[in-house]
């Protein structure tokens, strides 16, 4: 199955008792249904071994800084969640939480209040730790997680975690591990208020209070340094500027969010530079802030989408119409995967576009093309690519069992009651036709030769064949119901060919004005199934080889019809529309009459999974072709049925 990636947040509740420090051992999740999505454990255990649960920022609430989508403020960080092992009896990740910075006091303090409303049995407010997780899933079942980005406390959280107990003292992690806990930084805000309002008394009277203070000072700002840079989502060059900056000494938080900002500032900038081609106005870098008055905000990803599909033909519409043009297939490359040597694989490390991961290339391409074939497929449908459209019923299906297409046979003339008599039953009947599923597909390899010449127009091409390979691909299939079996069509339910002398819907002569009102009263006489009764139903459609189109049209559109030397009004004149040529069609004198399906379908197309062609990501980039072949692959698949409903509304001449 396709896997698609997603990022979602799911909550744990607070559980424990007791008061004491700024550290509890923690369920972070557990294996289960939670959101709608199942975790399997095998998933849980898979990345804790890939140490995504490692060490992870906790922040208030999920907000973002306002001025870059994606990004978190440091004032909104309250504590680190670390040392994340799986539990294999308990079927969960479980960690350590320890509060940091004043907001960490803060959160401590409602953290204890709410667990003391606990233990009283009151009630207590919902608070709890919600991840923040990027992974990939087939249908509603995570395959893989991919990175969790933060651990935050949040009101209601949803996935089952909980704080188990608070650690106190020397801290003895859930694992056994002994090491010297954090002091409670209630002590470290003390220390400071009291040193700010009389430093020269406190350094002269008590130099020990001052050299704790600014102990404590130095371990809180290296542990918000740490967890800033690591929810930063900065590439690692402007990061370790920001290190470099601040590590070793103190700071304000305010002055760590200015310095994140100017870096986001430059990175936006560097990629505005990069990205954006010619006098396009008013262009804004990826994730950038809307402009006053715009109507709300787009995330990072959704601009880079309207970049990628701009590429692809499908022009950004409403407040994305500024969004940056790229130069071509190699940039966009580049910018997503920071593969700029071409090695086949993702480099997050040097990747511009923040929190891509390996499927984000191809998921974006996949999605340009997606919604570019519906698009050439209504223009070449308008150019009469799609000729057989007006002559189908189609139809969606849930899933691919065999399609059964339904006619049910009527009740003639309902038969009289007399006063007081009883009422007879009424007899009816339905017959079956049944069509198979026929799948159509294959893959697109784009290689790293293509993408390193910026083979932008070529690839640009993809979706526009996928798109008339899908019209054609059917047009061959309903046009071929009229030709096969030397022209009888496809054996039906009853075991007899769908065009037969015991249907009456098949005849010999050539087509002309007389011949095709043969056909008309030939349709009409047409009786309904169990009933008997005469149908009156009449071709609408006219289908012809290029060769007959003129005398089709003649006939249809003529205002007069020659007899004898004599020119009578065309009554049988029709809307030129109707005459239907049929490219497939290489008999030069075969020709065909259908009814309008909207009042006596005869041909069925049915569709499971859409009506057009999907396109997704063939494979998994770090073990599949990529690796073996350069390349990247993107499948499209197709799948059909197309068959005969019933054979009364469809006529067919074959012509000797």
């Amino acid at each position: 199955m396709n896997e698609e990636s997603y990022r979602v947040r799911l909550g744990g509740a607070l559980a424990a008792t007791g008061d004491g420090s700024a550290s509890y051992r923690v369920t972070v999740i557990a294996a289960g249904t939670a959101n709608g999505w199942e975790w399997p454990s095998e998933t849980l255990r898979s990345a804790v071994a890939a140490g995504l649960f490692a060490e992870m920022p906790s922040f208030l609430d999920h907000r973002h800084d306002p001025t870059l989508i994606g990004a978190r403020s440091v004032r909104d960080l309250c504590g680190m969640v670390v040392d994340g092992v799986y539990d294999v009896e308990r079927g969960a990740v479980r960690a350590v939480f320890r509060a940091v910075g004043p907001l960490g006091e803060w959160v401590d303090r409602l953290i204890r209040d709410s667990l003391a409303e606990q233990a009283a049995d009151r009630s207590s407010p919902p608070l709890g730790l919600s991840i923040d997780v990027s992974f990939g899933a087939a249908g509603r079942r995570v395959e893989r997680i991919v990175r969790v980005h933060s651990a935050d406390v949040v009101y209601h959280p949803a996935a089952g975690g909980v704080f188990e107990e608070r650690l106190a003292g020397v801290e003895r992690g859930a694992w056994g591990v002994e090491r010297s806990s954090d002091l409670p930084l209630r002590v470290l805000r003390s220390t400071l208020h009291e040193t700010q309002e009389d430093s020269m008394t406190e350094a002269i009277s008590n130099p020990a209070a001052t050299s704790l203070s600014e102990a404590l000072l130095a371990r809180q700002c290296a542990a918000t340094l740490g967890a800033a840079l690591a929810a930063s989502d900065l590439p690692a060059p402007l990061r370790e500027e920001v290190r470099a900056q601040f590590e070793g000494r103190s700071f304000a938080p305010d002055e760590l969010d200015a310095a994140l900002a100017a870096k986001r500032a430059t990175w936006a900038a560097l990629a505005e530079a990069g990205t954006v081609r010619g006098a396009g106005s008013q262009a804004r870098p990826m994730g950038a802030r809307r402009s006053a008055g715009m109507e709300g905000m787009w995330t990072e990803l959704e601009r880079m989408q309207a970049a990628v599909d701009r590429l692809f033909g499908v022009p950004p519409s409403g407040t994305l119409a500024d969004t940056p043009r790229l130069s071509g297939i190699r940039e966009l490359y580049s910018l997503v995967t920071g593969d700029h040597d071409l090695y086949g694989v993702f480099n997050a490390e040097r990747a511009a576009f923040a929190n891509a991961n390996a499927t984000t290339m191809a998921n974006l391409v996949a999605n340009a093309m997606n919604k570019v074939i519906p698009a050439r497929a209504e223009e070449l449908g308008r150019a009469g690519y799609a000729w057989w459209k007006p002559l189908v019923h189609e139809e969606d299906f849930g899933t691919v069992q065999e399609i059964r297409w339904v006619t049910v046979g009527g009740f003639g003339d309902l038969p009289t009651v007399a006063e007081g008599a009883a009422y007879s039953e009424l007899t009816w009947d339905d017959n079956a036709e049944t069509t198979p599923w026929t799948k159509k597909g294959g893959y697109v390899g784009l290689t790293l030769e293509m993408i390193d010449r910026d083979e932008t127009r070529r690839i640009r091409q993809i979706p526009y064949l996928l798109a008339t390979s899908a019209l054609r691909t059917l047009s061959s299939a309903v046009a071929g119901l009229f030709t096969q079996n030397s022209g009888a069509g496809p054996e039906l339910a009853d075991t007899t060919a769908l065009f037969h002398a015991s249907r009456g819907n098949v005849g010999t002569t050539a087509l002309s004005a007389a011949t095709w009102d043969a056909a008309m009263q030939t349709m009409f006489k047409m009786t309904e199934m169990v009933s008997g009764k005469r149908l009156g139903i009449r071709p609408r459609f006219l289908l012809v080889p290029i060769e007959l189109e003129k005398t089709a049209l003649q006939i249809f559109a003529s205002a007069t019809e020659p007899s004898s030397n004599v020119f009578y009004e065309n009554v049988r004149r029709s809307a030129a529309e109707n005459v239907v040529t049929v490219p497939e069609w290489t008999d030069a004198n075969d020709w065909a009459a259908v009814a309008d399906p909207r009042i006596a379908p005869g041909i069925g197309v049915g569709y499971r999974f859409g009506r057009q062609p999907e396109v997704f990501v063939a494979d998994q980039p770090t073990v599949g072709s990529m690796f073996t072949n350069d390349e990247l692959r993107i499948k499209t698949r197709f799948f059909y049925g197309v068959g005969v409903v019933d054979y009364r509304p469809l006529y067919k001449a074959n012509v000797a």
